[in-house]
């Protein structure tokens, strides 16, 4: 077992050179057009308008510089390369981007801020609004009614959480705050992500030795009230370790409301293999835990560990599973090639591998294609690519190639 020295300062640097995608928009721009004028008593039916095709924005990183991504709109994934050489240099400081009401926005990791972005038809990003939010490296939490919440990811050994709300209809802040959440003595918290259930907030977090930073045994779920952000009640499971995973998508609904939630119990995440790793289930309507539904992931992934939870369909989602034979060091985790990408199914509780060459951090989440299929990043010791997967057949395909960087930080569907 690898310890973790120095845990903090370790996550900084590797959260300094990832990304979070908090959301990805599926909807198209549409070109519309005005119906016939019919001739006579007449007229022939004019053909449907043409559906634009979605554009995707891709940063890439040189030299792991977070606050210096090199940024690209492209439409098509499936194919070819595009270089730094025609990227926009700095446009994208966070890592978190996230898409709210057809509009896009990040937060900033250096400066402590909200920012809005817009893409004109050329493909030329610009900045349309900042905020400056005390709390805002973690991920981007959609409170309905144009607000939304960002917090900070950072280990607290009071158990505050520091958070910030911001009105996107005026980009302006609402209100600074610290959520406070019962912690254990001499322990440390780390919160991952925020769900919005059921008319209350989900956090997720880590709750850690404060010595040895080791993961206690169990999940550790917090209640909030919606309206103030008070704990309400704490909701724990002793089936696995560490729910949710702040560096990109850890959970997924499906079409009946059930969350789906994956615990990241690695000695790169919770550092807590006692456990297996795996999903656990709450159900619509409920807050609780299911008692009768935990897929122990650990036992389909030949006894490794993962991280994220990025849904793809209304039953499967895709995971990045470590290769712990390939690890000699904590720094591997986030420096090397050690990382494979799986697809498992809640339903049947399967895992499948797929054929796409080992990868290095970060975590971009996937995109969805016009076509219905799923554009995956992998930075690979060949270069940075897309791979397109058809989940109908399940094959994968090696598609664009992003030239001149060191890996690409996010791709992100432009509504």
């Amino acid at each position: 077992m690898i310890m973790k020295k120095n845990r903090f300062n370790l996550f900084i640097l590797l959260l300094a050179a990832s990304f979070f995608i908090g959301c990805s928009s599926d909807d198209n721009g549409v070109e519309t057009m005005d119906p016939p004028t019919p001739e006579g008593g007449g007229g022939e039916e004019m053909p449907p308008p043409e559906t634009e095709a979605t554009r995707f924005i891709i940063n890439g990183i040189i030299d792991g510089a977070p606050t210096d991504a090199n940024t690209v709109v492209v439409s098509d994934l499936t194919q070819g390369s595009v270089n730094v050489s025609t990227a926009q240099e700095g446009v994208f400081e966070g890592a978190f981007i996230a898409e709210i009401n057809e509009r896009l926005f990040s937060t900033l990791q250096t400066d402590f801020g909200f920012v809005e972005y817009r893409v004109d038809e050329n493909g030329s990003v610009s900045e349309v609004a900042r905020v400056v939010a005390q709390a805002s490296n973690g991920n981007i939490v959609d409170l309905g009614s144009d607000q939304v919440l960002t917090f900070n990811a950072a280990y607290n050994p009071d158990g505050l959480v520091d958070y910030t709300i911001v009105d996107i209809s005026t980009m302006t802040e609402v209100t600074t705050g610290q959520i406070a959440v019962p912690i254990n003595d001499d322990a440390l918290l780390w919160p991952n992500s925020i769900i919005p259930k059921d008319g209350k907030l989900l956090l997720n977090y880590i709750h850690a030795d404060i010595n040895s930073f080791a993961n206690f045994d169990g999940i550790f779920t917090a209640v909030l009230n919606a309206s103030t952000l008070e704990v309400e009640e704490i909701i724990e499971d002793a089936r696995s370790a560490t729910p949710g995973y702040n560096l990109s998508q850890d959970h997924f609904f499906d079409s009946n409301g059930d969350l789906y939630i994956g615990t990241t119990n690695s000695n790169y995440w919770g550092i807590n293999e006692n456990l297996p790793a795996g999903i656990l289930r709450i159900r619509s309507g409920e807050l609780e835990y299911d008692e009768t539904y935990f897929f122990d992931v650990t036992s389909q992934i030949n006894n490794e560990y993962f991280a994220g939870l990025a849904q793809l369909t209304d039953t499967k989602a895709l995971i990045k599973v470590f290769r712990s034979d390939l690890i000699e060091q904590f720094a591997d985790y986030s420096q090397k090639a050690v990382i494979e990408h799986w697809v498992v199914d809640v339903q049947t509780q399967t895992a499948e591998k797929l054929d796409i060459p080992l990868s290095l951090a970060p975590f971009a989440d996937p995109v969805v294609l016009d076509d219905g299929n799923f554009g995956i990043v992998a930075n690979t010791s060949e270069g940075s690519f897309i791979y397109i997967y058809d989940e109908s057949t399940g094959s994968v395909q090696q598609g664009l190639e992003y030239e001149g960087i060191d890996f690409i930080r996010t791709i992100t569907a432009i509504p």
